[in-house]
């Protein structure tokens, strides 16, 4: 059984820290849940904070609930390629920030996919013409 006591934070403590994290993600210091580590907090409590919607003081919009935003897994998916591209591996480069290799390369491939059309999104087919019909030989060879 374990003696540690779990700190009780009052909502004032919890906006401070959510504007904190924001402050420090929107200045790229590192991935929301770094940030919210080095604070002492686990990135979980952060996002079950914004989800009740605890929001920073002086806040105008609420922040995003999700468990990463779209931003931040581009941004992480660019710093690790560079990193790549600098010589190290997938694996430590994805670690040194706090993000799993899986992870990195699902939001790789979602952020490299084209666009899907949806029907009626393609508005006209564009006519190819043959330059020339007759030096195509359509006749069987012969035997």
């Amino acid at each position: 059984m374990s003696n540690t006591t779990r700190r009780k934070l009052t909502l004032t403590e919890k906006a401070r820290l959510v504007g904190e994290i924001e402050r420090q993600y929107r200045a790229g210091i590192g991935s929301i849940r770094a940030i919210a580590q080095s604070l002492g907090i686990g990135y979980a409590s952060y996002y079950g904070w914004v989800k009740s919607g605890i929001r920073a003081p002086g806040a105008r919009r609420p922040s995003c609930a999700g468990h990463h935003f779209d931003e931040e897994h581009a941004r992480l998916v660019a710093v690790v390629e560079a990193r790549v591209a600098g010589g190290a591996t997938v694996r430590p480069a994805c670690r040194a920030f706090g993000i799993w290799e899986k992870s990195y390369r699902r939001w790789k491939e979602k952020f490299a996919r084209p666009p899907v059309l949806r029907p009626g999104e393609v508005t006209a087919l564009v006519p190819v013409a043959l330059a020339s019909l007759s030096a195509i030989n359509f006749a069987p060879p012969a035997a």
